[in-house]
């Protein structure tokens, strides 16, 4: 083969090779899930604050009436009274926290007992969490029932004294949020707590020491413990509330 022939053979193939590279990024068919951009993730934003209270405060469609609330079936005229009565009744006031446990266990979370004489039904809650959503919804001036016999010291028998400032029990409405506005900043703050755990502490301490003392061969403790507890808590409050230590004249005693 002849010096030509060769050299035009390599200019013809290199000219095809050319060609073929150039065509190919138009000949090729790539495939489609490379030929478009790769599908956006839409992220939902969180709700705003806004939002949240809004739909908390949103009427509920599946909510299920009061009366639909389980608990103790009343007697005609009698209603649920009869279970608190001595000697026939079921429930004894002294006995609270079994009374709540036996409700809890009988009819779940939240249980009504109405149809008390002269006194309003009695709703137990018995979820932390509805007892927060309760309280986080409760209006700034709720309306609680009053003890009547503290209510009528302090308004009658010693307005002299208290005057229209009746502390935060035995009044409900404006006059509770009024008193309640000059004393949460003092009473909320952690560090007004924190004063009392030392001088709290030692009353508990010595309160423990006298409960081991009091204990018989059997380890048991005499039936009016009850009043030494009493004690404990007077002593307690008192050195909060007047700041003042050795409240009892006889401690202990």
């Amino acid at each position: 083969m002849s010096q030509l022939h060769k050299t035009t053979t390599a200019l013809v193939k290199r000219a095809s090779f050319s060609a073929a590279a150039t065509a190919m990024p138009n000949a090729v068919t790539l495939p489609e899930a490379l030929t478009h951009e790769p599908p956006r993730i839409n992220i939902p934003k969180a709700p705003t604050v806004a939002a949240t209270k809004a739909k908390e405060s949103a009427p509920v469609s599946h909510a299920r009436p009061y009366t639909a609330v389980p608990g103790p079936w009343g007697m005609p005229v009698l209603g649920n009274s009869w279970r608190f009565a001595p000697l026939v009744g079921q429930y004894r006031i002294q006995d609270l926290d079994k009374v709540m446990k036996e409700l809890h266990i009988n009819y779940g979370k939240i249980v009504k007992v109405g149809g008390l004489i002269g006194h309003p039904d009695l709703l137990f809650v018995f979820d932390g969490d509805e007892i927060r959503n309760i309280f986080k919804k409760e209006e700034t001036m709720p309306h609680r029932p009053s003890m009547p016999s503290l209510k009528h010291y302090k308004g009658k028998l010693r307005r002299d004294f208290f005057g229209d400032i009746a502390g935060l029990i035995g009044v409900h409405g404006k006059n509770w949020a009024l008193f309640r506005q000059e004393v949460q900043q003092i009473l909320l703050q952690p560090q007004t707590a924190k004063q009392y755990v030392p001088p709290l502490n030692e009353i508990a301490s010595e309160f423990m020491q006298r409960v081991h003392e009091m204990r018989n061969e059997n380890h048991e403790l005499p039936a009016n413990f009850l009043h030494e507890l009493h004690k404990w808590a007077l002593e307690s409050v008192g050195r909060v509330a007047l700041d003042t230590p050795w409240l009892l004249v006889a401690r202990w005693q």
